[in-house]
């Protein structure tokens, strides 16, 4: 079960690659946009994504040159820097999950041979659980 599992994982975290690169973003970038919706830390952000903060302010200050977040002072520790999305930010992460689930989908309902309908919808809530888990803001 745990291979099938990290199997899975790995589908996904492909899909997701695929998806970011074919919105002009690299899969890092996705990753640190989808996690920007609960206007995290650097610090807290570097927690989720397993890295060092240097790595989240490097692909933070790419993002913001794009208008894709803003980086700001929390307002009651000015030593912290909180990221947040821009209208636009907002915009991309949407496709990326609306992207993301309809091509794991696409591929789940292409299996060959085609699942039983019980396993077909199993791995599809499965899927979208995955797919809002990657993008929900304060996930590790």
């Amino acid at each position: 079960m745990s291979l099938a599992l990290l199997g899975l994982a790995q589908a996904v975290d492909a899909v997701y690659g695929d998806v970011a690169r074919g919105l002009g973003l690299t899969p890092p970038q996705a990753r640190l946009l989808c996690r920007c919706l609960s206007n995290p830390s650097v610090g807290e952000l570097a927690g989720q994504l397993h890295c060092d903060p240097s790595n989240v302010t490097r692909h933070a200050e790419r993002l913001a040159t794009r208008e894709l977040l803003v980086r700001r002072n929390d307002e009651h520790d000015g030593r912290i820097a909180r990221l947040s999305l821009t209208r636009t930010g907002q915009d991309l992460v949407e496709q990326i999950r609306n992207h993301a689930t309809a091509e794991l989908t696409r591929r789940l309902d292409a299996a060959a041979p085609p699942l039983p309908g019980e396993t077909a919808h199993v791995l599809r809530e499965l899927t979208e659980r995955l797919t809002r888990e990657a993008t929900a803001p304060g996930q590790r």
